[in-house]
């Protein structure tokens, strides 16, 4: 029997330097091969625990998520991914971000979906739109200008969602984001409130730069594809199953 790994995100990062964050990390030493979601989290557990692992890159459904039509006329909204009960995401930083643009910049909208934040009081600008169902999405990246998606973890699906539907990205650098989003498909900023608006003003007041990342960012998540990369993992698991005659995933 050879027993199997599947590794969406490096989960010693979930937690504080506790019971929970070392035991995490010790199971990445159990001896089981492992599938890991892109290039960095691969590459770190290769080279930190020594793991023995396969892995695939990111898509988007691309029967749900494409640009719009017809090019719209600027809006002045910003999305941003906000979800306060998942740390990796960074919630407080963007909200300190976007509530110091939003005094630089009155005429920005700020939408705030992925999380029911009625409980916090918003500056004027800032609205909560909550968890925005799955068919609303597209119209959603539609009508908006950037999208701030911050991520401390592995990266999430959602900036290739926004990618594909025509929508400039905003995210902070790191290894952990960069492995996808590079200079030539998003504009990264640093992790800092000074480093997050500069980078959002670069966007809203750069029309036309924004448009040639979003345009460069759109042929390059076109090229990806979810079948490509179910395919990596299909062809592993035989040539295991036909050496081990039973594979079982934990």
């Amino acid at each position: 029997m050879h027993k199997c790994y599947f590794v969406q995100d490096f989960e010693p990062y979930f937690y504080a330097r506790s019971t929970e964050s070392v035991l995490s990390q010790e199971t990445y030493r159990f001896g089981f091969k492992g599938f890991a979601a892109g290039d960095w989290l691969a590459s770190k557990l290769v080279n930190e625990y020594g793991m023995d692992v396969e892995k695939f890159r990111f898509s988007y459904d691309k029967d749900r998520y494409y640009p719009p039509a017809r090019r719209r006329e600027p809006s002045n909204k910003i999305l941003f991914y906000s979800r306060p009960p998942t740390p990796r995401r960074g919630f407080e930083l963007g909200y300190l971000a976007l509530k110091q643009l939003l005094a630089l910049k009155p005429d920005v909208q700020v939408l705030m979906a992925g999380w029911d934040i009625s409980n916090y009081k918003l500056p004027k600008g800032m609205d909560n739109l909550g968890i925005v169902p799955l068919k609303d999405l597209r119209a959603l990246y539609h009508e908006c200008d950037a999208a701030l998606v911050l991520s401390f973890t592995n990266l999430s699906l959602v900036p290739l969602e926004l990618m594909a539907s025509g929508c400039p990205v905003v995210s902070n650098r790191g290894d952990n984001v960069e492995w996808i989003l590079t200079d030539e498909i998003a504009t990264l900023a640093e992790p800092t409130v000074h480093g997050i608006v500069a980078a959002l003003l670069k966007v809203i007041e750069d029309k036309a730069g924004a448009q040639a990342k979003a345009n460069s960012a759109l042929s390059y998540v076109q090229s990806t594809d979810w079948d490509r990369e179910t395919l990596k993992v299909a062809t592993s698991l035989r040539r295991m199953n036909e050496l081990e005659k039973e594979v079982v995933f934990l």
